[in-house]
């Protein structure tokens, strides 16, 4: 069994890039108002993550437009993504039981965290970004996630998809577009939310020794959520919008406005400027 990370310990949704700065951004914001500097400086340490995330991720949609398929790849992502159809209507299938049947919550398991937005959202995707999707799909199957693939039977086809992608990949080398690949970007999104939970966890560990006495446990937590209201908010939208099976949009990470997927979001310079809520 792998080592803990942080994010383990919390039951924190994914979020975009825009999502994750807007709220660390709000959090930051706050800690400022209330001069706890040793927190600021934690806060001000995971947006300068999110900021080198969201560099990389516009390199990579730089890129990403400029497939390298070629050859086979079209015929090896189609076997790809009807072996995935299978694995998708054998979780559909298996999600309607007995609650108490084991294999109808593996099944619920693996719809909610491998098609949070249905099957579509993983296989209408380039090239490129298909495989570095699927093979973290196939990494969580043999890892984290193998007791719920063994019980529905899905060992199988989860070797053959792997070796599918052995295939694709090889069609789409030599090379990684512009020095980016994807398994770096979705690397560097993991280490943003390893970053968002160190924050969370110091907030929580720095209010909760603020004092004894009922009054001063009140004002801790009111302060507290205050602090964590824009994250809190995120993950809330993140939540409701994957419950209804439906893609999560990035913000701006200076405004919060959703932002159209095909749109590039840019940091603006830091200013001194705070606009009114």
């Amino acid at each position: 069994m792998g080592r803990k990370s942080l994010g383990d310990y919390f039951e924190l949704n994914e979020m975009p890039t825009g999502r994750w700065l807007f709220a660390l951004r709000g959090a930051s914001e706050e800690l400022d108002a209330l001069e706890i500097g040793s927190l600021r400086e934690a806060a001000e340490g995971a947006r300068e993550v999110g900021r080198s995330v969201l560099d990389l991720e516009m390199r990579w949609e730089t890129f990403k437009g400029k497939s390298r398929a070629r050859g086979d790849a079209r015929k090896f992502k189609l076997e790809i993504v009807r072996l995935l159809g299978g694995v998708h209507a054998v979780c559909q299938a298996r999600a309607e039981g007995p609650v108490d049947d084991p294999r109808v919550a593996a099944a619920e398991t693996l719809l909610e965290t491998c098609f949070p937005s249905g099957l579509r959202g993983v296989v209408e995707q380039p090239y490129e970004v298909f495989l570095g999707t699927v093979r973290t799909l196939v990494r969580g199957w043999r890892g984290a996630l193998s007791e719920q693939v063994v019980a529905l039977g899905l060992g199988p086809d989860v070797d053959h998809i792997a070796a599918r992608l052995d295939s694709l990949d090889s069609e789409l080398r030599p090379g990684v577009a512009g020095g980016v690949d994807y398994e770096d970007v979705q690397a560097a999104r993991e280490g943003l939310h390893e970053a968002g939970c160190a924050l969370l966890s110091r907030v929580i560990a720095h209010f909760a020794l603020a004092g004894d006495g009922a009054e001063v446990e009140r004002e801790a937590a009111a302060t507290r959520e205050r602090v964590l209201a824009e994250l809190n908010r995120q993950q809330r939208l993140v939540a409701e919008t994957r419950s209804r099976h439906r893609p999560v949009l990035d913000v701006d990470p200076e405004t919060g406005v959703e932002v159209d997927p095909d749109v590039v979001v840019t940091p603006t310079p830091e200013t001194d400027v705070v606009a009114d809520p």
